[in-house]
């Protein structure tokens, strides 16, 4: 299996059919290079798309994972996983307690919020 890990345009820009373009001309170079590969899978972002661009490039939906989280520190984004409880201990050594978990001590840090997301479609195509 591949991942197609992003497909992401300016807003501003709008190319017709770009992304099926992009696809038939990677499917056979994909398959040139990569015998092996049956299949590419995907997502999209639930809080995003509909994911409707995979579906009418022959993708079909897999499943819809669960909701995720990030944080926002001090009004900037972050990756959860920049927060993992082993990161936590230097990040925060007033409030690290071996015996809590990731959200027990976050949950204690001032400007420091979990956001959750809707989840994300996954999609694959077989090749």
């Amino acid at each position: 299996s591949l991942e197609l890990l992003r497909f992401a345009t300016d807003i501003d820009v709008h190319i017709p059919g770009g992304f099926s373009k992009l696809l038939k001309h990677s499917i056979p170079l994909i398959q040139d290079k990569f015998p092996n590969v049956t299949q590419i899978s995907t997502f999209s972002d639930n809080n995003l798309s509909y994911g409707n661009l995979y579906e009418k490039n022959g993708f079909t939906l897999d499943h819809t994972s669960r909701p995720s989280y990030h944080y926002v520190y001090r009004g900037k984004k972050h990756n959860r996983f920049s927060f993992r409880k082993s990161e936590l201990k230097s990040m925060f050594p007033e409030y690290y307690d071996p015996e809590l978990t990731e959200f027990q001590i976050t949950d204690q840090v001032a400007n420091l919020h979990r956001v959750w997301n809707t989840g994300n479609n996954v999609y694959l195509l077989e090749l």
